[in-house]
């Protein structure tokens, strides 16, 4: 069951560029992390920062695309590319940890 969008969805979903920034939810979460992993004091359980990585990498890969912000978008362009291959880095030891377990 689907309904019309109203004017203002139609505005931010077709929008090159998030009409929401600093107010949005990207926004918020990565200075919500950012703050969170530079405070010393503060202690994560491996769930934490497992769940922290997956909402940092898709707020960082929405900023890379639709900030309107250029150096912030660029920025995150950058932030983006390296957490993708740092994903890409775990995944392929996971496997070649995979095929060492399976012979």
């Amino acid at each position: 069951m689907s309904r019309k969008l109203t004017k203002i969805e139609e505005l931010l979903f077709n929008s090159p560029t998030c009409l929401l920034w600093p107010k949005c939810g990207c926004f918020q979460t990565i200075t919500n992390w950012q703050r969170l992993l530079e405070d010393e004091d503060e202690v994560f359980t491996l769930e934490e920062l497992e769940a922290g990585e997956t909402v940092i990498y898709f707020s960082v890969a929405c900023a890379a695309a639709h900030c309107p912000e250029q150096e912030t978008r660029e920025y995150a362009q950058r932030q983006f590319a390296n957490l993708t291959q740092r994903r890409q880095r775990i995944e392929a030891a996971q496997t070649v940890a995979a095929r060492r377990w399976s012979d």
